[in-house]
């Protein structure tokens, strides 16, 4: 088995007949290090694997997860995807891309990660970014509430994840959607003259993703706008908003923009 460490990833040629996350450890420390959101684990010089070979991924996958960081494996051949599938709280929970490319594309989305600020604002203001809402408004009422205050605004993207797919897996298109979001809502918050951070919250549920953001950044409102009412609305909706009024721990501030010509 030979290990190169180089850039963001780790490249493994050879047999994986054994556990080598031990001797793959302090390279992952490293590059973790420098690359901060996350690493990628090429498997396309792989020639074969065992069960006990691809305990190597799981065990990178749990220490990485830990920091609150991510691994994905890239170009993983056909037959090593098929012992994967064999063991347990692999095949179901390793998030996999078809390319080094396609992984990187993954790893720039930037996740929250919490920390502890120099100085804590006054007020930290999150705005949920989802199809469903009427973020642009949502951005215009946070300016305003930010306005005056040592405030700082986070837009969120909520990147929904199926069920068949491990959380920190590739998705290109949902991926390429959020980074377009993102760059719009970034756009729309500097014309409002108030600097926003971006990021990118995995989840199963909208609503539980929008808690979890909210807790990780300590956040003291959320503010959710909705589009006037109209048939064919997302079914959503309501249940989003109702876990949001009935469990979020700071302010929410649920807002609608006028519909008709203001005096």
């Amino acid at each position: 088995m030979i290990i190169e460490a180089r850039e963001d990833v780790v490249t493994l040629r050879g047999n994986l007949l054994e556990n080598m996350w031990p001797a793959i450890q302090a390279a992952t420390n490293l590059l973790l290090k420098q690359h901060p959101a996350g690493i990628i684990i090429d498997c396309g010089h792989l020639e074969t694997a065992s069960g006990a070979g691809v305990q190597t991924f799981v065990d990178a996958m749990n220490y990485i997860q830990k920091q609150g960081k991510r691994v994905l494996l890239a170009d993983v051949p056909e037959e090593i995807m098929q012992v994967l599938r064999e063991v347990p709280g692999a095949g179901s929970q390793l998030p996999v891309a078809k390319t080094i490319e396609e992984a990187r594309h993954s790893l720039e989305l930037q996740g929250i990660q919490p920390t502890e600020p120099e100085v804590k604002p006054e007020k930290v203001i999150l705005v949920p970014l989802m199809e469903m809402l009427d973020w642009e408004h949502g951005i215009n009422l946070a300016c305003r509430i930010a306005a005056g205050a040592h405030a700082e605004i986070h837009l969120v993207y909520l990147l929904e994840v199926p069920l068949s797919q491990p959380v920190g897996a590739a998705l290109p298109e949902a991926e390429a959607a959020a980074k377009e979001t993102l760059s719009r809502a970034r756009t729309r918050a500097g014309q409002c003259g108030m600097p926003a951070v971006a990021h990118v919250e995995r989840t199963r549920e909208l609503g539980a993703g929008i808690l979890q953001a909210a807790k990780d950044l300590q956040a003291d409102v959320i503010v959710a706008a909705i589009r006037p009412a109209t048939e064919g609305g997302d079914p959503r909706l309501e249940r989003v908003l109702n876990v949001l009024l009935q469990e979020a721990e700071g302010e929410v501030v649920i807002d609608r923009a006028p519909t008709g010509p203001q005096a």
